[in-house]
Order: structure tokens, then C-alpha cells, then sequence
């Protein structure tokens, strides 16, 4: 039998039909961006197709996990619909993972606000 392990956060995938204007500048650069709360909100209104990856520095799974994103980053940012890849710290920054409902659980993709 494995390890148990508790897996905090894989991906959370948001696709968003609207852009609006940012207070906080963002750009389609090929990296992956490192959101917090104050620019949480406005990154997921900014980019129209955003991956948002909530992890725990802890999570072994979660470390694993950073470089593929980081290497995913510029091939999808590079698409004729860019798609962004974000990363949370969910652990520090425990009211964005309460709000959008994220806990201790597998990985789970969410599409346009529903599971």
C-alpha cells in the first residue's frame, strides 16, 4: 500500500468568457504567474483561458507538479488562444482556496465554474 500523503491542491481550471481591464498588469509571457490575494481576482478577469494550481510547498505531489507547469507555460502561452498557467500557494493563502471551494481532496478540474 502507499504512503498516504494528502494531496492539498492539483489544478483548478477556470475559462472565462469575458475579459475586463486589470488593475494589476499581467502578461502572456511564457512564465508562470504567482497570484496571492491581492491579485487573485484580477488575474482570473484578465486572461480569457487561465490554469490556476493550488499547491502546498509541503505536498510532494505539489513539487512534482512545478516543473511540467513551468515547461507547459510557454507552449500554451504561445497558442492562438493563449492559455495562462497561475500558481496559488494554498496554503498560505487559505481564503482563495475557501472561496472557491478547494480542500483537501484529489485532483479536481473545474470548467467555467462548475465541477
Amino acid at each position: 500500500m502507499r504512503h498516504s500523503i494528502i494531496i492539498i491542491f492539483f489544478f483548478f481550471f477556470f475559462l472565462l468568457l469575458t475579459t475586463t481591464e486589470s488593475t494589476q498588469p499581467f502578461t502572456v509571457d511564457g512564465t508562470v504567474i504567482e497570484l496571492d490575494e491581492s491579485n487573485f481576482d484580477s488575474a482570473i478577469s484578465t486572461f480569457d483561458f487561465i490554469l490556476v494550481s493550488f499547491y502546498a510547498p509541503w505536498c510532494g505531489h505539489c513539487k512534482r507538479l512545478t516543473p511540467e507547469l513551468e515547461a507547459a507555460a510557454p507552449i500554451l502561452s504561445k497558442l492562438d488562444k493563449p492559455v495562462v498557467i497561475a500558481k496559488v500557494d494554498a496554503d498560505k493563502y487559505r481564503r482563495i482556496g475557501s472561496k472557491y471551494e478547494i480542500e483537501y481532496d484529489t485532483p479536481r478540474l473545474r470548467f467555467n465554474y462548475v465541477w
